[in-house]
C-alpha cells in the first residue's frame, strides 16, 4: 500500500514520523505523495495554534485525497480523539497506539507492533541533519503544560542504542545530528547517568556536529556551559526555556528555578564565548500575568545576553492547572507579544550585525531558498543562503549581506 506522513509540531514528532516510515517501509509498504491510500497526520497539541493546524491540514487532505483513509496520530488525536473522528478520520491513534500497524485496521496493511524504543532511525531522509531522539515523556509537571500527561514519565534510550544511531550516521557520512526528545536534560535518569556523561561520549567524533534541542535553565550548569563553549563538536549554541521573566509565575507555573539564574547563565557564557548564540522560548499572555510580571519579564529580558527568542501566546490547556484560572485579556496578551517581537528584532538584528564580521563553518542542505541559493547552517544556528551544491558538506562561509534574517555570502578556502 501507498502511503504518506505530514508532520506538524516538535523534533520529537519528526523523529517518529521517520521510525514510522520505516516501520510502514519494512512491511513492503510504499511511501508516495500521490494518491495514497493510508495519509497520516502526525499531529500536536502544545497550543491551540497547533491545534488548528492539524485540522486545517485534515480538511485539505480529505479534498486533496478523497479515496485515501486519513489517520490521525500523536499529541492532539490523544487530547482530542472525538473531535477528528467527527471531521472524518478513518482512524485516530494516540501515542502508544501510532506504532501498532495492527491498530490502523486497514485491509492490506500488514505488520506486527514494534516497540519503537527499540528501533533506531537507519536512514534520515526528511532532512540532511537528522534528529536523534535520546528520551521521551517528562517528570515535570509545569502548570500550563498538557504534554506530560499526553507523552508520560520520562523514559531514556539507551546510551549503547543512542552511539549505534549516532555512529550509523557517521558511516553515511552525515556531518550534523541534532539530539532531541521531550526532555532531553533528564536523559538517563532511570540509570543514574546524566546529559553530561552522554555528552562526553561524543568528543570522541570529531568530524560529527552535535547539536542540543531545548533545555531548562536549571539544566545548563556549569558542565554543559563549558562544552558548548570551549570550541570541540558540541555546537555553540543554546536554546533555553525560560518561558517568563518573573518569578512569580514562574513557581505559580512549577517551573524549577528563578529568572536570576537564567541572567546568569547567559552571562558565564559570553564571559566565556561571546560566539556562543542563546535563543530562549518566551511565553506572554499567561494566566495570572499582571503589569509588573511583564515589566518583570522585559527587565530580566533586557539583562540577559540573548540573541532571539520564540515567543507564543500562552494557550489554555484543558487538563492543566492553567484552566482554573482567568485569563489575561486578548488585547492586553497581544499587546504584549508586539512588544516582545519588537524586542526580540532587536536581539536578532544584533546577533546578525556581529555575525556578519567572521567567517563561519556551515553545513550545506539539501534545500533551496531562492535564486538557486541552498540553505546552510553555521555552528551558532544562524541560517545562511549560499550558491552551492555541495550537499552535507561543512564549508568555510563568509557572510556579505544580510536579507530576511539570513546571512548571504559565498564559500571561501580553509
Amino acid at each position: 500500500m501507498k502511503f504518506y506522513i505530514k508532520t506538524l509540531g516538535c523534533k520529537q514528532n519528526h523523529y517518529e514520523s521517520e521510525l514510522l516510515r520505516e516501520l510502514f517501509q519494512d512491511n513492503g509498504h510504499i511511501f508516495s505523495t500521490e494518491t495514497p491510500d493510508i495519509i497520516i497526520i502526525h499531529s500536536c497539541a502544545v497550543t491551540n495554534r497547533a491545534e488548528y493546524k492539524t485540522r486545517d491540514i485534515m480538511r485539505r487532505s480529505l479534498r486533496k485525497y478523497p479515496f485515501g483513509k486519513i489517520i490521525v496520530i500523536g499529541c492532539s488525536a490523544q487530547y482530542n480523539r472525538e473531535k477528528y473522528y467527527k471531521m472524518g478520520a478513518y482512524k485516530v491513534l494516540d501515542n502508544n497506539e501510532k506504532f501498532d500497524l495492527g491498530m490502523y485496521k486497514i485491509d492490506g496493511l500488514s505488520g506486527n507492533y514494534v516497540d519503537m524504543d527499540k528501533r533506531i532511525v537507519r536512514n534520515y531522509c526528511s532532512q540532511t541533519r537528522p534528529y536523534v531522539s535520546i528520551q521521551d515523556g517528562c517528570n515535570y509537571n509545569c502548570a500550563y503544560c498538557i504534554i506530560t500527561k499526553l507523552r508520560g514519565a520520562s523514559h531514556s534510550k539507551s546510551q549503547k542504542k543512542i552511539i549505534n544511531e549516532v555512529e550509523n550516521y557517521i558511516k553515511q557520512g552525515k556531518k550534523e545530528i541534532v539530539l532531541t526528545g521531550i526532555n532531553i536534560g533528564i536523559w538517563g535518569q532511570e540509570f543514574g547517568m546524566c546529559l553530561i556523561d552522554l555528552l562526553v561520549r561524543f568528543l570522541k567524533y570529531k568530524e560529527l556536529r552535535i547539536r542540543l534541542s531545548s533545555l531548562d535553565p536549571n539544566q545548563v550548569n556549569d558542565e554543559i556551559i563549558d562544552l558548548a563553549t570551549e570550541n570541540n563538536n558540541i555546537m555553540p549554541h543554546l536554546h533555553i526555556s525560560l518561558q517568563t521573566g518573573s518569578n512569580n509565575l514562574l513557581a505559580m507555573y512549577k517551573r524549577h528555578y528563578k529568572v536570576e539564574k537564567f541572567i546568569e547563565i547567559t552571562d558565564k557564557i559570553h564571559k566565556k564565548n561571546p560566539n556562543v548564540r542563546i535563543g530562549i522560548d518566551i511565553i506572554t499572555g499567561l494566566y495570572g500575568e499582571t503589569n509588573d510580571d511583564f515589566k518583570a519579564t522585559l527587565e530580566a529580558l533586557k539583562s540577559s545576553y540573548i540573541d532571539y527568542m520564540h515567543i507564543f501566546k500562552y494557550s489554555v490547556r484543558a487538563g492543566t492547572d492553567g484552566e482554573n484560572f482567568e485569563m489575561v485579556n486578548g488585547n492586553i496578551a497581544k499587546e504584549r507579544r508586539k512588544t516582545l517581537q519588537e524586542l526580540d528584532k532587536k536581539f536578532r538584528g544584533h546577533s546578525l550585525g556581529e555575525n556578519l564580521k567572521r567567517d563561519h563553518r556551515v553545513v550545506v542542505e539539501n534545500k533551496i531558498i531562492e535564486n538557486n541559493y541552498h540553505l546552510g547552517l553555521t555552528e551558532n544556528y544562524i541560517e545562511i543562503g549560499i550558491k552551492s551544491d555541495k550537499i552535507n558538506k561543512v564549508l568555510l562561509f563568509h557572510p556579505e549581506k544580510i536579507i530576511g534574517g539570513r546571512l548571504y555570502g559565498r564559500e571561501i578556502k580553509f
